[in-house]
């Protein structure tokens, strides 16, 4: 079995001088995850994707920026596809994790293959729990100046990287150009 990403491209639309710092002004580029060829040394580049695999006396080098976690302020489209919601009845629209059994969330949780999110209260003000898909690791985030130090870091040429890598950091350059150096962030995370 392979490792791969999961990797949303988040813009900050808001006007504060902190990016990112407005959880109502943050907005996802895609709803789904962009599709990338499996692509080792870059995974491991932007966040020890594959190395989460191997014992340390394995690994060659750490990525730049270790796995930091999930943002503070995520948009929708990344809760979404991070995190089962906990409803046996709840419809979807969006991409989104089928929903789980209140027994099933509290199995993963007590095994500790998943993680609690942050809770969904929907229109009713019914309040509802997250919990992470349980194959899902080394969740992180970069900025597209982290994410070219993090290839020079690695000897990496974004021209070894698939057209669909390339293609992704192109659009954060033109997002940074459109609303601010800082502004589009790259999410993503792993599975086994």
């Amino acid at each position: 079995m392979g490792t791969d990403i999961h990797p949303f491209v988040e813009v900050d639309h808001g006007t504060s001088r902190v990016p990112f710092s407005d959880p109502n002004r943050i907005f996802p580029f895609n709803t789904g995850e962009f599709i990338w060829n499996r692509d080792y040394r870059l995974f491991n580049a932007l966040g020890d994707g594959r190395n989460f695999h191997f014992s340390e006396a394995e690994i060659d080098r750490h990525s730049l920026y270790p796995p930091r976690g999930l943002p503070a302020h995520l948009g929708f489209a990344v809760e979404n596809r991070y995190f089962h919601l906990v409803d046996d009845y709840f419809n979807h629209t969006y991409p989104r994790l089928p929903p789980l059994a209140d027994s099933q969330a509290d199995d993963l949780i007590a095994s500790g293959k998943s993680i609690l999110g942050r809770p969904f209260e929907n229109k009713d003000g019914a309040v509802k729990r997250r919990v992470s898909y349980p194959s899902w690791h080394s969740a992180s985030w970069l900025l597209l100046s982290e994410i070219n130090g993090s290839l020079k870091h690695f000897d990496y040429s974004l021209e070894d990287a698939s057209g669909e890598a390339q293609t992704t950091f192109a659009l954060m350059k033109l997002l940074e150009n459109q609303y601010g150096v800082g502004r589009a962030r790259l999410v993503f995370w792993f599975d086994n």
